[in-house]
């Protein structure tokens, strides 16, 4: 809990804020409403909330201010952050950023966009708004006065210049918003004054992206429309293209901070000072590499970084998995030297950060060490969300046994009632118990024996209960060819051994969540926005 009005300033963990909940209400009667301001997806909502107090020796008193609260997957309360009321910039600051680290990381382009028009629309940056429009645009307005259609990029942005003209303060400003892979639904308000008077003007739009992240068709509807507009948004899910590794492999708070620092860039020369800040005074930094072997803190990983950039190197980056939200593996490619001395070094990376997103770990691996890379990222993984623990554990111990070929391993791991369904457009099907499943893998490892899998490039979702991950396997076949996949895998788990194990193709990742969702032991009702819900409760 973080209370950043002007007269208060404090911080609180969970124990801290029940205890300060306690003491304040205590022996006093408290009331509360509360105004919807705005909220993101499903976990964030900025809520106006008003207090009033009464006691025996006080008569009522109220205080008012903003209140941001996010919920996790499961509807627990993770943040809570209050501001004065006078203070909704800062409010939708947070809001925005939250939800770019959070829900909205599985469409960054529709993220993206969607800051891209605040920060043009504010600076009054017209030539800047019709380069996020694609040339072939159609925007619709659907109000009950309105503009119509227009054709090109041109036409939207002179209908926002006619506002403007008209009047010169017109704030934009956004109320609640979704994405989905190639679209956003948006509800936003004009505010502003026009011949001395203040007016309002509410609208909810349909956006959909063009694969560079341009919008290619807007539809306005009336705030009042929001059924219509809702309509249009589900058929973007529905006819979205097929899902690509970016989109099912989201960045993360850890590959964010490698993206900020713009190490080494053709241009930009390094800041040293900001990339000292950038990281937590106990950074661990450790290279595990077989040559290496060496241990140290932030201005050893500083010091390795310099010497880089003295011999002219270059880095290429690729994010090989995430795990959770503040732990990635990168695979890292350096080259520089002089004409007659190039040189390519290559790793793995498992990088850690923070809750501010600060670096507090840096582990090196060897280029072919990836299964070690992974498992360090699951461990710092769950020793961050516990909860998780158990999950990522059970993958690990299927993998390795898998790896092994270890039949006996692989039953035991499995519950004898094993619901195994594979729904991939060549899957096998249905099977039922653990030994179907078992004689299933002799079968394909007869068919492939060269076959190996790696489990957890990316977990789409993880609970105690189970999870999803991408699953690639990849091999030779026995005529010489080799052969690659990748596609989801859902488990789910009581008791240290698998109840479920179904497979999804790429594409089908919203399935695979709602089918997720189905076998959760205690299912939790989800309401149109659970940030809301949390905070009546």
């Amino acid at each position: 809990m973080s209370d950043q009005r002007h007269v208060v300033q404090l911080e609180l963990d969970r124990e801290q804020y029940v205890a300060f909940t306690r003491e304040v209400a205590d022996g006093r009667t408290v009331r509360n409403r509360w105004e919807m301001v705005a909220t993101r997806g499903d976990r964030l909502a900025v809520t106006r909330s008003f207090y009033e107090f009464a006691d025996a020796d006080v008569g009522p008193s109220e205080i008012a201010f903003l209140i941001l609260m996010e919920v996790n997957e499961r509807g627990r309360i993770v943040a809570n952050v209050r501001w004065d009321l006078d203070d909704l910039d800062a409010a939708h600051a947070e809001l925005d950023a939250r939800w770019a680290a959070g829900e909205g990381a599985a469409h960054p382009l529709e993220v993206k966009w969607l800051a891209d028009y605040q920060r043009c629309f504010a600076a009054r940056d017209w030539e800047g708004m019709a380069s996020i429009l694609a040339p072939d645009l159609l925007s619709q307005s659907h109000r009950l006065v309105s503009w119509g259609t227009v054709h090109g990029p041109a036409g939207l942005v002179s209908t926002l210049q006619v506002q403007i003209d008209l009047a010169p303060d017109t704030q934009a400003r956004f109320a609640h918003g979704h994405t989905c892979a190639g679209g956003l639904l948006v509800d936003y308000t004009w505010r502003g004054t026009r011949d001395g008077g203040a007016f309002e003007m509410a609208f909810t739009t349909v956006v959909e992206l063009d694969g560079s992240g341009r919008a290619r068709r807007v539809n306005v509807w009336e705030a009042e429309q929001l059924e219509q507009a809702r309509a249009r948004f589900a058929e973007l899910g529905v006819n979205a293209p097929r899902a690509s590794r970016a989109a099912i492999v989201p960045g993360n708070s850890a590959t964010a901070l490698a993206d900020r620092w713009q190490l080494f860039d053709d241009g930009v020369e390094t800041d040293w000072d900001e990339l000292r800040a950038s990281c937590a005074p106990e950074i661990v930094f450790e290279d595990r590499q077989g040559f290496a072997h060496v241990q140290g803190d932030r201005e050893l990983m500083i010091a390795s970084l310099r010497e880089r950039a003295v011999s002219g190197s270059r880095v290429e980056r690729q994010v090989v998995a995430t795990a959770g939200e503040r732990v990635a593996v990168t695979r890292m490619l350096w080259s520089g030297g002089p004409a007659d001395g190039r040189f390519e070094i290559e790793y793995l990376g498992v990088t850690e950060v923070d809750e501010s997103g600060r670096l507090t770990a840096t582990i090196l691996f060897g280029a072919d060490d990836e299964r070690a890379a992974r498992r360090e990222a699951w461990a710092r993984w769950a020793a961050i969300e516990p909860e998780v623990a158990a999950t990522v554990a059970l993958v690990a111990d299927l993998g390795d046994a898998w790896s092994a070929r270890d039949r006996v391993r692989i039953r035991t791991l499995c519950a004898e009632a094993l619901a195994y369904d594979d729904r991939r457009r060549t899957g096998i099907g249905r099977l039922d118990g653990g030994d179907a499943f078992v004689a299933s893998l002799d079968a394909l490892w007869q068919l492939a024996p060269a076959t190996e899998v790696e489990f957890g490039r990316s977990w789409p979702a993880c609970a105690r209960h189970g999870g999803i991950t991408v699953v690639r396997r990849f091999g030779t076949l026995p005529d010489g060819g080799p052969f690659e996949s990748e596609y989801l895998e859902l488990f789910v788990h009581a008791h240290g051994r698998a109840t479920h194990l179904e497979l999804f193709e790429l594409e089908d990742l919203d399935r695979a969540l709602a089918r997720f969702a189905e076998l959760r032991p205690d299912p939790l009702r989800i309401p149109p926005n659970a940030a809301a819900d949390a905070r009546t409760r």
